[in-house]
């Protein structure tokens, strides 16, 4: 994570050079009437990275959000900007099988048996998201923007159907509410595929569930 902000610090500090020698341009004078703030909707198919203790796909699992972007431009042409944003994201991951605690409330993963009839077992997720995103727009239409995201898990339910019975858990006491990864966002226009990695385990020590999340899909806005 170091490793992002000493290249965002080094971007920051050149593009505000190139500004000032541009007409004393000073991004941070700029008008209120000449930011923006933008408003984007994503939609991603979600999967997790293969390890060891990582638990078996089953069926799509998705993200969908709404986030909302305040866009701070360098230059008058804005062909430059940070944005920092905040927004909401649903998260519902399929997997053949079911969550539990332990006797010390370890959360475990349980591989359901070739012989129980699995309707579904979804591990929902709500979460608070806070981007931030460098952005170079080429010209009017083309745009390529990348940047860290940080994910604040506020809520997490594993709703499962096995064997006609239907039933939840939510007692996941090694839950890591905290992720973070780095984002790329590619467009024309208000089109953009974008990806997100998060680099931090779903759940910490000592649960042995191992799960990254990665969405790539569509978002509009921007």
């Amino acid at each position: 994570m170091k490793w992002f902000y000493s290249i965002l610090i080094v971007l920051i500090s050149g593009i505000t050079l190139y500004s000032q020698n541009d007409n004393r341009f000073n991004p941070f004078s700029l008008p209120p009437a000449l930011q923006d703030d933008i408003w984007s909707v994503e939609f991603a198919p979600s999967f997790w990275m293969k390890q060891a203790n990582a638990p078996t796909a089953h069926k799509l699992s998705f993200s969908a959000g709404l986030n909302y972007h305040y866009e701070l431009n360098f230059s008058p042409a804005k062909k430059f900007a940070i944005a920092i944003g905040v927004g909401y994201y649903y998260s519902s991951l399929s997997h053949l099988g079911t969550f539990s605690a332990d006797s010390s409330n370890t959360t475990l993963w349980n591989h359901t048996a070739p012989t129980d009839d699995l309707k579904y077992s979804r591990l929902n997720l709500h979460r608070i998201n806070l981007p931030l995103e460098f952005r170079i727009k080429l010209n009017s239409s083309f745009k390529f923007y990348f940047g860290y995201q940080a994910s604040f898990v506020v809520g997490a339910k594993n709703r499962v159907k096995l064997n006609g019975e239907e039933f939840a858990f939510s007692k996941f006491n090694n839950l890591n509410r905290v992720q973070h990864g780095p984002r790329i966002r590619i467009g024309y226009r208000d089109f953009f595929v974008f990806s997100t990695v998060y680099l931090s385990n779903l759940f910490s020590s000592p649960s042995p569930v191992q799960m990254q999340t990665v969405e790539i899909g569509i978002s509009i806005g921007g």
